[in-house]
């Protein structure tokens, strides 16, 4: 199958966004399925990739969607014709014209939904929600138009097909849910020792990692707040948080105030290639997110599958979606959100308790291979495409 993908992104920003698409990508590569990929006209950051092309667009926040999607639509027409595609996948971010243009050439066109974007602008600074505000409002019939005239939308959560579902009044067989997956070559169990050697970290000292994007959802300040009381338990305690964001100097300084700033090690971002090492490094990871934005729409979080992936027990929210894979998996202990107390004392069992970290991390990592690696997500996004096109024909 051939087929045109449009990312709206920039693979310069090593994200969930960004890994996600590049996965799916070399997947589908595997799966034999020719794939032609256009993103922001950024650095040739994936040299080995050709099938990347990189659209020309301004650098300029407000007016970036929109060109891409312009642009969008003329490489659409020029590969119409010489790729001849048998269908248009539009990853991370409604693009309306292009959407159109698809529709008008009878192109088959699914859409991919990650998130609600204007949730997650009410967790922003005050200074920054009308501008978000003023955003997305105008985002809005870019979201009814692609949602509308797109065959099928994916999403990586139940919680999200609701909303879209309730939102554009859409019938919910148009809505395929496909939850994100982990790269299991890559994040894989190490050897612990060998690992903290290499990354200069105490062979003696237990370690609690966090990976991510360091947003208000995130819930990285509850793990600070558990801080006191697994350390006044296990004194040789650190913390991992393997990541950057907007509120990373918020979070500095709650720590400071918490009085264990010496005890978190803030790594800012690191190479992809480099994050197994971290998590691989720790006795437990977490995903602390807080109920606002994540309650509504559940979670489908990328760290947690690949804490799993490198055998390590998990620690996550109770929040639709994550805390199922922790469940059915048997690989962690699910806490009430925003709640340090509870938090800490899972922490604490898993980190006193070796064996139990070992047989959910086994757990957790036969389940990953099972059910969510990429090779199975771009399988099941290939499966989406073929529907599509074969409903057209």
């Amino acid at each position: 199958m051939k087929i045109l993908m449009l990312g709206n992104i920039n693979l310069g920003v090593k994200s969930a966004p960004t890994i996600h698409l590049i996965e799916v990508v070399k997947n589908l590569k595997k799966e034999k399925h020719d794939v032609i990929v256009f993103v922001h006209n950024t650095e040739r950051y994936y040299q080995d990739m050709p099938e990347i092309k990189y659209i020309p667009i301004l650098n300029i926040s407000g007016i970036r969607f929109y060109m891409f999607d312009f642009f969008s639509c003329i490489y659409i027409l020029i590969y119409y014709l010489k790729f001849k595609p048998d269908a248009v996948y539009i990853r991370y971010g409604l693009l309306s014209l292009s959407t159109i243009v698809s529709r008008i050439l009878r192109l088959p066109c699914v859409v991919e939904i990650n998130s609600i974007p204007f949730d997650e602008a009410r967790l922003v600074k005050k200074q920054n929600y009308l501008f978000y505000a003023i955003k997305f409002i105008a985002m809005y019939p870019d979201w009814r138009i692609s949602c509308k005239f797109s065959d099928k939308i994916v999403v990586v959560t139940d919680g999200i097909k609701k909303e879209i579902h309730k939102k554009y009044k859409l019938h919910s067989d148009k809505i395929v849910v496909i939850p994100n997956g982990a790269n299991t070559d890559l994040f894989k169990p190490m050897d612990k020792e060998k690992v903290k050697k290499e990354l200069n970290f105490d062979k003696n000292t237990h370690y609690v990692c966090f990976v991510g994007n360091l947003a208000p959802w995130q819930g990285v300040e509850c793990l600070i707040q558990s801080a006191p009381s697994i350390l006044e338990e296990i004194p040789n305690t650190k913390f991992l948080v393997v990541g950057d964001g907007v509120i990373k100097e918020k979070l500095i300084k709650i720590a400071e105030k918490t009085g264990v700033s010496n005890e978190f090690i803030f790594t800012c971002s690191v190479p992809y290639e480099e994050v197994p090492k971290y998590i691989n490094t720790s006795d437990v990871c977490v995903v602390p997110c807080i109920r606002k934005r994540n309650e509504k729409i559940g979670l489908s979080a990328l760290k947690a599958y690949e804490y799993l992936s490198c055998g390590r027990t998990t620690v996550v929210s109770n929040i639709k979606g994550i805390s199922d894979l922790i469940v059915n998996s048997n690989s962690g202990i699910v806490v009430e959100p925003e709640n340090p107390k509870e938090l800490s004392k899972a922490i604490i069992k898993l980190i006193k308790d070796e064996k139990l970290r070992g047989e959910m991390g086994r757990n957790g990592r036969e389940y990953v291979i099972k059910y969510h690696t990429w090779k199975n997500v771009a399988r099941r996004v290939a499966e989406v495409c073929k529907n599509v096109v074969n409903n057209k024909k």
